[in-house]
Order: structure tokens, then C-alpha cells, then sequence
């Protein structure tokens, strides 16, 4: 990347890999950023409200973190005859990407730190 932040578009999605887990996915969102973290498949809805959460944070190029616009929540992605993959969603105020510098998730007892990767426009 050259020297030349304000033209630094944010490479959207980009994952994010948890140990046996597969991958946390980092996104923009037209109103937020996000990150959907996998949580396994939890088969009830019991389950889901007692499931170990992940904790996500979105950090700022000056060591500040980004705040979350809303509460976490868990959804399933999956396809007919397949299985379906619970994810907890989490939102962040949309701010400068010249501004974001990296996202870090807690999940399982480990911290895993992605710097998050841009691109120059001419």
C-alpha cells in the first residue's frame, strides 16, 4: 500500500481463522461493519442461549475500538439436506476505513488478532 490512506478501500469479506472452527468472516455492511463468527450447530433454542459467545472487537488505527450498534445475535446459515452452521453476528458503527486497523475475537479461550487488509485506488 502507498503512503495515501484516504484512498484505502477495505477488502470485504475476510476470514478470519479459529482453530477447527472454520473461519469468522469480517465484512462492510451498507450500514455497519460486521463480523459472523461460527458457533458450531446448536440444536435447540436452549442450547443457543447457554452456547459459550464469542467476543468481538474492531480496532482503531489509534488503539481506540470501534463501538457495537447493536446486541450480538445468533442465526443459522445452511442449505436444504445440508448442515446448518449457527453464526453470532456482530455490528459496528460505520466509520472511516482509512480509520479501521484490526479486528480481534475471542473465541474457545484464544484471542486471534487479523489486521485488517486494504487496497489502494489510484
Amino acid at each position: 500500500m502507498n503512503g495515501n490512506l484516504s484512498n484505502a478501500k477495505i477488502v470485504s469479506p475476510q476470514g478470519i481463522q479459529l482453530n477447527g472452527a472454520g473461519p469468522a468472516i469480517f465484512q462492510e455492511q451498507s450500514s455497519c461493519f460486521s463480523v459472523q463468527v461460527p458457533m458450531g450447530f446448536l440444536k435447540n433454542w436452549k442450547e443457543r442461549k447457554n452456547s459459550k459467545t464469542a467476543q468481538v472487537w474492531l480496532l482503531k488505527t489509534d488503539g481506540t475500538h470501534v463501538p457495537q450498534c447493536a446486541r450480538p445475535f445468533v442465526f443459522s446459515m445452511g442449505t436444504l439436506g445440508d448442515h446448518a452452521t449457527d453464526y453470532q453476528f456482530h455490528a459496528f458503527s460505520k466509520v472511516p476505513e482509512e480509520e479501521l486497523a484490526s479486528v480481534i475475537v475471542s473465541y474457545n479461550g484464544r484471542l486471534y488478532c487479523h489486521e485488517i487488509r486494504k487496497f489502494s485506488e489510484p
